[in-house]
């Protein structure tokens, strides 16, 4: 039974056919029912809690289980690629990661989702004109993919987008020192409600989507 002595640890367990169907939860608190349509969808994919974690098994698809930090060292990069990582709500803290030399701290492309994850970087002290100087990296660089349902913040820019479409659906990016979405090629599509919130730095506001092509 749950008890308001162990209702906060609750793992609720599903088989046959719950999975991948809308189901009903009912919570009766003080006497009062409240009850929550939910659907519950299987995820091919590996739990992950740690960096080695992450970085041990990004060749597959991987569910985050709880917050994760890059090491320290600003030389850790992490590459999606054409696979789905599931932030389950969590954060990744890339405040450590490389922070010159590429183009992104997080790297994405065609095939490639990143969802429902808060993935924070580094402030800058400065704005640097090419990525392949210290502080150039931006959070993550897309050349194709998907994001979905997220939260990207800092760096040069959250999102730098090269090469392919890059689907971004239901995502905020805030306070890039340059931008908050840097397009160098590729085709941006909108879906659902994106927004992007510019951080003074120096009296000088960060653009919001930037364009620019050779």
């Amino acid at each position: 039974a749950v008890t308001n002595a162990n209702y906060a640890t609750l793992a609720l367990q599903f088989t046959g056919e719950d999975l991948n169907n809308s189901i009903r939860i009912a919570v009766i608190h003080n006497g009062v029912r409240i009850s929550e349509d939910i659907t519950v969808k299987v995820a091919n994919a590996t739990n992950v809690r740690t960096w080695d974690d992450l970085s041990t098994n990004i060749a597959n698809n991987v569910v985050f289980m709880n917050d994760i930090a890059m090491p320290s060292g600003n030389e850790a990069t992490l590459d999606v690629g054409a696979h789905t990582l599931y932030g389950n709500g969590f954060k990744f803290d890339i405040t450590t990661g490389k922070r010159g030399g590429t183009a992104g701290i997080v790297t994405l492309k065609t095939g490639g989702v990143i969802r429902d994850i808060r993935i924070i970087g580094s402030v800058y002290s400065k704005f640097v004109p090419s990525v392949t100087e210290d502080y150039g990296t931006s959070a993550v660089d897309a050349k194709g993919g998907s994001i979905i349902n997220s939260y990207i913040a800092n760096c040069r820019s959250p999102l730098r987008i090269e090469g392919e479409e890059v689907i971004v659906k239901d995502t905020v990016f805030f306070g890039g020192r340059y931008a908050n979405i840097d397009m160098v090629g590729g085709k941006l599509t909108i879906q659902g409600t994106v927004a992007t919130v510019s951080q003074l730095y120096d009296n000088v506001i960060g653009t919001g989507i930037t364009a620019w092509f050779n």
